[in-house]
C-alpha cells in the first residue's frame, strides 16, 4: 500500500537508494553515501520537513518529492511568494503508478499553505534553494534537455517551458587570450584582483553551503568601484564523478551601466589563462539561451553547449 509522509531523520539512507536509482545521468552525481545530502540539503537553515514529500510502500520509501522557495529581491531571505519544486523521484518499479502525481501535488498544496502565488519546477538559478552541487554542474538549470520522460510528465500536469539556460564548456589545453581591441584599454583603466569569495549575501551562502568559492574582480584603478565579478568553484563532486576535474562559474556579473563594453570578456578570458597557467585544463560555464550577449560570450570564447535546462513554470 502506498502512502505519504514528511521527512524524518531515519529517511535520507533510504532517500540516497532512491535518488541513485532514479536520478541518473553525468548531470546527476551519484550519492556514495548520505554525505552531500546533509551538506547540499538538510543543512541548509530553510530546510523544512513539510516541504520533503516521501512515498512508501509497505514502509519502504520508494519517491521523493522536495519543495521550497526562491529568495527575495535582496537576497537576504526567502520570499513564499515563489515556490520551488527542486525534484521529484520514484524508483523505476515504481513509476507509471501515479505516485509522481500524487507527491507532486502534495508538494504544490505544501508551497501554497506558505504562500505561493507563483509555482516553478526545476531548480535553475537563482531560484535553487537546494540541488547546488549535486545535479546540473556548474550551477543548476533546471529539467535537462535529456530528462524527456519528466519533461513530458510535467506537460502533462499543466507546466510549461520557462527559462532556458545552457550549459557550455571548454577545454583550457590550448587556451589564448582573443585578440580584442578593447582589452588594451580595459587593463590600463582596471586591476583584476581574486580571492576567497567576500561577503556573498546570505541567499549565495546557503546556495553555496559547504563550497569554498573564488572571487575575481575588475575593479577600477582610480575610483576603487568593482566593475565586474566572476565567482567560480572548484567543481569537485562533479569531478569524481566525471573522474575529470573541473572549474565552473557560479556568477559572472557585470555593473549595469558598464555592460557592452568587453569588460566580462576580458575578465573571463584573462581568467581562464591564468587559470591554464596553473595547470586547471577544463572549465564550464552556463548562459541564459535567450539573452544575446551571455550566448554571445560562450561563442566568442569558443565554448561548446554540452547540455540545456529548463524551468516549468505551473500554469
Amino acid at each position: 500500500m502506498i502512502e505519504y509522509r514528511p521527512f524524518r531523520n531515519s529517511d535520507p539512507p533510504a532517500l540516497v537508494d532512491v535518488w541513485n536509482a532514479a536520478i541518473t545521468g553525468p548531470r546527476a552525481v551519484t550519492l556514495r553515501t548520505v554525505t552531500l545530502f546533509e551538506y547540499f540539503t538538510f543543512a541548509k537553515i530553510y530546510f523544512d520537513y513539510a516541504g520533503l514529500v516521501v512515498a512508501t510502500d509497505n514502509g519502504k520509501i520508494v519517491g521523493f518529492a522536495h519543495a521550497a522557495f526562491g529568495p527575495n529581491a535582496n537576497g537576504s531571505g526567502l520570499d513564499c511568494t515563489t515556490g520551488v519544486i527542486c525534484v521529484l523521484s520514484v524508483v523505476p518499479s515504481h513509476q507509471r503508478k501515479g505516485i509522481g502525481t500524487q507527491l507532486l501535488r502534495r508538494v504544490e498544496d505544501y508551497l501554497q499553505s506558505r504562500g505561493a502565488t507563483r509555482i516553478v519546477f526545476g531548480s535553475q538559478a537563482p531560484l535553487n534553494p537546494f540541488l547546488f552541487g549535486l545535479h546540473g554542474g556548474c550551477t543548476n538549470v533546471g529539467v535537462l534537455n535529456g530528462e524527456t520522460a519528466l519533461m513530458a510528465f510535467l506537460t502533462k500536469q499543466g507546466y510549461v517551458p520557462g527559462r532556458q539556460v545552457g550549459i557550455f564548456q571548454r577545454s583550457l589545453q590550448r587556451f589564448t587570450i582573443p585578440n580584442d581591441p578593447r582589452f588594451p584599454k580595459i587593463l590600463e583603466q582596471y586591476n583584476i584582483q581574486n580571492g576567497w569569495l567576500r561577503r556573498p549575501g546570505w541567499w549565495r551562502e546557503c546556495v553555496l553551503g559547504p563550497v569554498e568559492a573564488v572571487e575575481y574582480r575588475l575593479v577600477d584603478k582610480a575610483k576603487g568601484m568593482t566593475a565586474a565579478r566572476l565567482v567560480l568553484w572548484d567543481m569537485e563532486t562533479f569531478g569524481i564523478h566525471w573522474n575529470t576535474p573541473y572549474v565552473g562559474v557560479v556568477d559572472l556579473v557585470v555593473e549595469p551601466s558598464l555592460r557592452r563594453q568587453g569588460l566580462a570578456k576580458c575578465l573571463m578570458s584573462t581568467v581562464l589563462k591564468h587559470l591554464r597557467d596553473k595547470s586547471f585544463l577544463h572549465f564550464e560555464a552556463s548562459a541564459d539561451l535567450n539573452d544575446a550577449a551571455s550566448a554571445g560570450l560562450m561563442k566568442a570564447l569558443e565554448f561548446t553547449q554540452a547540455e540545456a535546462g529548463t524551468a516549468y513554470i505551473k500554469k
